[in-house]
């Protein structure tokens, strides 16, 4: 593949541009700065598409590389923030108590979440290699492997097997430590672009 790009550099630049986004000390940021880094977001998943499409890999270690954890870095972002718009929208109106219950049923959903896709979780986190050729390489779907995997409406030229679960693993492990914020089970210091900056020092 002609590296014209450093993925890694690519996506300093995406947090860059988001911390930028982000009051460092406002943890309610408003639904049009959510919605603003949303739409950041798709256009540089749009540009990390077009280059893939135009730049093909140079061998299968390359391609498993890029859908094992560059795209899920970004997606990861992606998904978490249209997450949190989501969330807002749909907040509902009342007291401390009705507002913590909507909360911790948005963490419970992560939960069932983490618990239907334990082995991949597993396999995930633990850096497993033996079923990236599954997993991670485009074109490539055994469903004996991967009987949640529906990828019909997905591009086939940009996705994989597992690289949403992928994104989705990461998303929600950023999304647990802010609903537990929400909830009221952590204590500190909670501007949303300090814990933004801090979740991604320990999932990317």
């Amino acid at each position: 593949m002609n590296n014209e790009i450093n993925f890694e550099e690519f996506i300093k630049n995406i947090d860059c541009t988001i911390y930028e986004k982000i009051d460092v000390d406002n943890w309610n940021i408003s639904i049009e700065v959510v919605l603003d880094v949303v739409e950041f977001l798709q256009r540089s998943l749009e540009d990390m598409r077009t280059y893939i499409v135009n730049h093909p890999f140079s061998n299968k270690e390359e391609e498993i590389y890029f859908f094992k954890h560059i795209k899920p870095e970004v997606l990861s972002r992606l998904l978490y923030f249209t997450e949190i718009y989501n969330t807002e929208m749909r907040k509902p109106h009342g007291s401390i108590e009705v507002l913590k219950k909507y909360y911790n049923d948005r963490l419970d959903e992560l939960t069932s979440y983490f618990e239907s896709n334990l082995d991949f979780y597993q396999y995930y986190r633990s850096k497993a290699t033996h079923l990236d050729s599954h997993y991670f390489v485009r074109g490539h779907i055994d469903f004996k492997l991967c009987p949640n995997c529906v990828p019909y409406d997905r591009d086939p030229e940009f996705s994989t097997c597992y690289d949403h679960k992928a994104a989705q693993i990461l998303a929600n492990d950023m999304l647990c430590i802010v609903r537990n914020i929400q909830q009221g089970n952590s204590t500190g210091k909670t501007g949303h672009r300090n814990i933004y900056s801090q979740i991604v020092a320990t999932t990317g």
